[in-house]
């Protein structure tokens, strides 16, 4: 199994935030049926640096998953994108250390309030 991390990118304002919610769109599940309609892993559990709270937007969130794949990670940056909505986007993969977690070994996280 590789372990990939993914950078992603979205506007949250139609997410109830970014862990999953039965009955409600979010981020890590709309992620999620992406990366297993292209990689075929059964279930594809993404942990992500941080949660979101509804209508939240992200302009560099780290993410990282396991995956039997065989696919590139420039292959498996444009194939998930083709399968993910216009307000999610995956900028960034990489393979990783099996170890690496995006919520434990962040080392910094920015956030800036706007308050229209």
């Amino acid at each position: 199994m590789r372990n990939l991390r993914l950078v992603l990118r979205y506007d949250g304002t139609e997410f109830a935030g970014w862990q999953t919610q039965p009955g409600y769109r979010t981020v890590q599940e709309t992620l999620e049926k992406a990366v297993a309609s292209v990689t075929r892993d059964g279930r594809v559990r993404a942990n992500a640096s941080g949660r979101t709270d509804a209508g939240v937007h992200a302009v560099g969130q780290v993410v990282n998953f396991y995956s039997a794949t065989r696919l590139t990670c420039g292959t498996l940056v444009k194939a998930v994108n083709a399968n993910l909505p216009a307000d999610v986007c995956v900028r960034t993969c990489d393979d990783v250390p099996e170890s690496f977690c995006a919520n434990k070994d962040a080392v910094r996280k920015t956030y800036r309030y706007l308050i229209y």
